[in-house]
């Protein structure tokens, strides 16, 4: 899947202004792209409070452990980008 910054760039915005993640919509090849992208996020060491881990095979799980948070990259990297 090709990463997509625009939709990290958001991602990010909005857990910083509602300790929260959005959903695009209904539609589970969605949740799966929201998914990668969350999977990315925690690899890169950007957020917190979101545990996503890849299944064999492929498959990428999201649970949510406490409220997401940016961490300092993350808030280096929303900084950076609205600049």
């Amino acid at each position: 899947m090709k990463r997509d910054m625009e939709l990290i760039r958001k991602m990010l915005l909005e857990i910083e202004s509602r300790d929260n993640v959005f959903m695009p919509s209904d539609d589970p090849s969605d949740y799966r792209v929201l998914a990668y992208h969350l999977l990315q996020l925690q690899e890169g060491g950007l957020i917190a409070g979101i545990e996503a881990i890849e299944r064999p095979g492929g498959e990428q799980i999201v649970q949510v452990k406490t409220e997401p948070r940016l961490m300092w990259a993350g808030h280096e990297f929303v900084d950076a980008s609205t600049t």
